[in-house]
Parts: structure tokens; sequence; C-alpha cells
């Protein structure tokens, strides 16, 4: 019973949780290099200092160690665009600031950006993933209208496209970016860059 009672005590304390968010981060790399489908508990113990046993101990299954992947991947997503937001001081400083933010992470991180595309299409078949992409799809949908409406503030007029079609076109025009750079494609930034002008134009209209 003392050792059961241990056992449970040290999962619930914080030297427990620190090291499944150090193994959390050793699977983003491994989901970053080798997709959902082929990551399992054995090759993210392969990407990390600790055996396969360890890993396991930590987390009950894939789906388990999944999900804190995702807290991980949603912690540095969370606040990625907050200096732009508040630095800025006029709409085009906002809109140049936003696209050389959202173009670096791309073209730096294109991996972790691709977590994102592979983990929301394996949703659809994969119900113990959808709870969890559903929390990052509110971040990313909700940062988009942040954005949107902070440069039409700034503009001094109205957005004249809603919320779900502008995060509709930005996350569409953003995907094919990835897709593009993933294959080597040297046309995927510019074109990346162009379409977001566009995109700032179409629903904010300044003019």
């Amino acid at each position: 019973m003392d050792i059961i009672a241990t056992t449970q005590s040290e999962r619930r304390g914080p030297k427990f949780q620190a090291r499944r968010q150090q193994l959390a981060q050793a699977a983003l790399v491994t989901l970053a290099e080798l997709g959902y489908a082929h990551t399992s508990l054995r090759e993210i113990a392969h990407n990390s200092e600790f055996s396969h046993g360890v890993v396991h101990y930590y987390f009950s299954d894939k789906a388990d160690l999944i999900t804190e992947c995702v807290a991980c991947f949603r912690n540095l997503c969370v606040d990625a665009y907050a200096d732009v937001l508040a630095e800025a001081q006029t709409a085009q400083e906002l809109r140049q600031a936003v696209i050389d933010r959202l173009t670096n992470r791309i073209s730096t991180s294109w991996p972790y950006q691709r977590i994102w595309y592979d983990l929301r299409t394996q949703a659809m078949f994969d119900e113990t993933l959808r709870n969890d992409v559903q929390s990052l799809f509110t971040l990313f949908y909700d940062t988009t209208w942040q954005i949107i409406t902070r440069y039409a503030e700034l503009a001094g007029v109205t957005p004249v496209v809603g919320p779900e079609l502008s995060h509709s076109m930005v996350d569409g025009l953003t995907q094919r970016a990835v897709a593009r750079y993933v294959h080597g494609d040297t046309e995927a930034i510019p074109a990346l860059r162009s379409g977001l002008n566009s995109l700032f134009d179409i629903i904010v209209p300044t003019d």
C-alpha cells in the first residue's frame, strides 16, 4: 500500500510533471521528423536520453504522450504575436511585423508548423486527438481575429470579412506555403508574403 501511495504521489508531483514535459519536448522533435502516424513511444525514446521503459512509465500510451506534446506545442504558440500587437503604432507597422513573423516561423521552424496540419488531419480519424486539436484551433482562430481587429483599429476602418472567413483564408494560404516550402519551392515564402498582403487588403480595405 505504501509503495502504491508513494507512486501515486510521485505522479502528481512537480518532478514527475517536469519529466513528462521533458519527454514531450523530445516527442515534438520526433513528430516533426516522422509525423504522427510513424511516431511511437519507442521512436520517441530513441530521440531522447531515456529508455523505452522510462517513457512508458511516464506515459500510459501514445495518446497520453501526444496530449502532453500538444500542450507543449500550444505553449510555443501562445502569445506568439503578443509583442507585435502591443508594439505596433500604425496599421502598416502591424501588417509588416505580422507578415515578417509568420514567414520567418515557416522558413526557420517549418517542421513544427507541419505538426499542426498533421495533427489536424489525424484528429478527423482519431477521437483522442480532437479536444487537443480543437484547443489549438481556437488559439489560432482567436489570434488571427485579434490581429485583424487591431489592424482595423489602427487603420481607422472596419473589417469587411468576419472571423470565420478571415481565419479560413489565412490558414489556407499558410498551409499551402508550408507544403510548398517542405517540397523545396523557393517561391513559397515570397508567394506567402504577397498573398498575406493581398488578404489584408481584402479583409480590411483602407482605400
